[in-house]
């Protein structure tokens, strides 16, 4: 035991003589004037710049350090300074160097700046002038060159360092890197590091601060990433994972990210979203990364506000600038207002009233720019309006399929477009671009041939027509500012339909229609109602500006085959449009009550015809009747003039009435035809709801004239004038 202490004392004594002698012999040879000057003589001979050194000194144990250090960018600090420190520290292992080894124990950097500046040319920068330098090749620097020593650093510390990159080329990704702080353990360069680094980087207007920790290993160019946490602002993204070959063609990962939070700011700027699509929300989600560069794998899932996606994908070379990706998500039933506000103001028509919740599943197959698309939307929970024109409520089944291509700026072309509304089923195609603020679109739909009677619950203006049958239509909507230009044909073939108690069996029709106009045919074998019926209809149209009757505009025309009216009176109470078209025969009765018993006409309550005929013209809210015959046995008729179809509905009608030979009683036969029937012209004032039937006296004067001169014995003029007055209340 003693011989042991003896030895420890013995070996305690000799360490400290030794690095008594260390000490002795760093003095000597490592002084502080040694140093600078070696560093200048340096710096100028080789750097080709200038240096200035604040204080130096040499230490033992604490090293070399050197404050106030600064490198002037080439040749002289007139040109600016490229790198300055105010602590440089090198604490190296001394028994080492007795081998010719340097084992440093730390390497300290603090407050280092570093300034990087690339030219307008794009390959030469600050230090370009430092990389190109040559070594001599003379054989007397061959013959001096000192034998290889061994290096390495246990520690390596930076704290609040600064890098500032200012780009002068056309590329223009200046960048500022401030706060910089690493700690690395362990530095090789074949075994792995254990790397601390934290920094705030600034580039494009976007500050982010980096906060890593993991193990770096240079050789093989991998991680293993404890924290890597990326902030800016309120946006935090949170990985964690493997990579590997990061230096290499093909470098892997094995990465879990956490989006804890990414404000829309923070994505504009990023350009990860296109400026057409809108974000207000900030994304939250998951993303899981496995793979490299080649195939790429990743499972994700998304929040933004209301809306959640979740899907998986896969990303091919995502080195290249045109890199494939193939990808489908799905969301969850999400407010229809919460899709609505990704998108530019005017996506949907003004008219057009979206509410309710929705489902979306959709697949991308391309690159980033183009490539194919699917979308499908489960829209049983949406209420649907479009004006007045279109009503679906939520619990109408609802699926919308659509598949083609897309482009960005976003841009879609629907080669397949399929709709299920009920047994309403809709085909077709259309595009779609956002111009910034704004969107184009066009699309082109066909229809199957559908049950009427599932179309009417949709369009409310149809209610009243009591349709049913099948029908097939074709539209054409093109995007315009003040709304859809709408463009189509719909067809009824074999259907029925009742409007206001007038019931019309087969009918077969076309109408070609816009937004505000109609064009079309209707036949109809039978029409019928309580108090009339008729056979063989036509009616056919031309209306434009028809959403509003004061500029309607147009022509119509009608035929109806024999039939009869059983109770006129009613039939027009019950039917605006019976009472409009049959004006003229409701105006026989406004003049039988006229008359005192002096014409015996016919009951024209119940009247049997042969034909009517219509022709009517619509102009700024007028209906100008350009013709309209009724022939029949016992009556026939025939009417001119105008109808208002607003406000008071004025009336300024002409028309003519022939009843059966024998209808005028008493001595008075001025009224009779050739064929003996009685026939009265008529003049129509006042409105629809109250109007004024009188005899045209000008036109029946004469004749009524001379058959009253003889039967009355030839009385003056004023005499036969106060008998048609009692004739005629008007």
């Amino acid at each position: 035991m003693k011989k042991f202490l003896r030895f420890c004392g013995f070996a305690l004594v000799g360490f400290g003589v030794l690095v008594g002698l260390l000490a002795v012999a760093i003095k000597i040879t490592v002084t502080p004037e040694r140093v600078r000057a070696f560093v200048e003589q340096k710096a100028a001979s080789e750097l080709h710049r200038e240096v200035k050194l604040g204080g130096i000194s040499v230490g033992l144990f604490s090293g070399l350090t050197v404050t106030d250090f600064s490198l002037s960018e080439s040749p002289a600090f007139s040109k600016g300074t490229f790198i300055s420190s105010e602590k440089f520290q090198v604490v190296p292992q001394l028994l080492p160097l007795l081998s010719k080894k340097i084992f440093i124990d730390q390497l300290i950097l603090i407050k280092p700046e570093v300034k990087v500046v690339r030219e307008a040319d794009g390959k030469t920068f600050n230090f370009s002038s430092l990389t190109s330098s040559s070594p001599s090749n003379s054989p007397s620097s061959s013959a001096s060159a000192p034998s290889p020593i061994a290096f390495l650093v246990s520690k390596v510390v930076i704290e609040a360092g600064h890098l500032s990159f200012q780009d002068r080329s056309p590329a223009a990704q200046s960048a500022d890197i401030a706060k910089l702080n690493v700690k690395v353990r362990n530095v090789s360069l074949v075994a792995p590091v254990d790397l601390q680094t934290s920094f705030d980087v600034k580039a494009k207007g976007m500050t982010a601060g980096i906060d890593f920790e993991g193990t770096v290993s240079a050789l093989k160019g991998s991680a293993k990433i404890k924290k890597l946490d990326l902030t800016s602002g309120g946006s935090k993204i949170h990985a964690a994972g493997d990579a590997d070959e990061l230096t290499g063609k093909q470098p892997a990962f094995d990465v879990k990210v956490q989006i804890v939070k990414l404000e829309p700011a923070f994505l504009a700027g990023l350009g990860a979203v296109p400026s057409s699509i809108r974000l207000k929300n900030p994304v939250t989600g998951e993303v899981d990364l496995k793979g490299d560069l080649k195939s790429l794998e990743s499972h994700f899932k998304f929040g933004l506000g209301a809306l959640e996606l979740s899907g998986q994908g896969t990303v091919k070379d995502a080195a290249e600038a045109k890199r494939k990706m193939k990808f489908t998500l799905d969301s969850n039933s999400c407010p229809i207002e919460t899709l609505l506000a990704f998108l530019p103001p005017d996506t949907l028509p003004k008219d057009v009233r979206l509410g309710g919740s929705t489902q979306i599943s959709a697949s991308v197959d391309g690159t980033a720019d183009r490539g194919d698309m699917a979308l499908k939307i489960d829209g049983q929970p949406l209420d649907i309006a479009y004006s007045t024109y279109f009503m679906k409520t939520a619990g109408t089944p609802l699926t919308v399929n659509v598949s083609g291509k897309y482009a960005l700026p976003l841009a879609i072309a629907m080669n397949d477009i399929r709709v299920t509304l009920g047994k309403v089923q809709l085909s077709g195609a259309g595009t779609y671009k956002s111009a910034g603020a704004a969107s184009n679109y066009v699309f082109d739909i066909k229809t199957n041939a559908f049950p009427l009677e599932d179309l009417s619950p949709l369009v409310p203006p149809l209610k009243a027509y009591g349709l049913a049958g099948n029908a097939s239509a074709t539209v054409k909507a093109v995007s315009a500012p003040q709304g859809p230009n709408i463009k189509g044909t719909a067809k009824l073939l074999g259907a029925s339909m009742n409007y206001e108690g007038v019931k019309l069996s087969n009918i077969v029709s076309t109408v070609d229609f816009t937004k505000t106009s109609a064009a079309g045919t209707l036949t109809s074998d039978l029409i019928k109602h309580d108090y009339f019926s008729g056979q063989a209809l036509k009616l056919t149209w031309d209306l434009k500006e028809v959403t509003e009757m004061a500029k309607i505009n147009g022509n119509a025309a009608l035929r109806i085959g024999k039939g009869e009216f059983q109770n006129i009176q009613k039939l027009t109470a019950d039917s605006k449009a019976a009472k409009i078209l049959l004006l003229p025969i409701s105006m026989l009765q406004k003049l039988d009550n006229s008359v005192h018993g002096a014409l015996q006409l016919p009951d024209f309550n119940h009247i049997a015809y042969q034909e009517i005929l219509g022709d009517y013209v619509f102009k700024a809210g007028v209906m100008t009747v350009s013709r309209f015959d009724l022939n029949g046995d016992q009556v026939a008729a025939n009417m001119k003039g105008t109808v208002g179809l607003t406000g008071a509905q004025a009336l300024n009608l002409t028309g003519q009435v022939k009843v059966a030979a024998g209808a005028l009683a008493g001595a008075v036969q001025g009224f009779n035809d050739a064929q003996g029937r009685t026939t009265l012209n008529l003049i129509v004032k006042g409105t629809v709801s109250d109007p004024h039937v009188s005899v045209d006296m000008a036109d029946v004067g004469k004749k009524v004239l001379e058959s009253v001169k003889d039967k009355l014995g030839g009385q003056p003029a004023q005499q036969i004038q106060n008998l048609l007055k009692g004739l005629f209340k008007n």
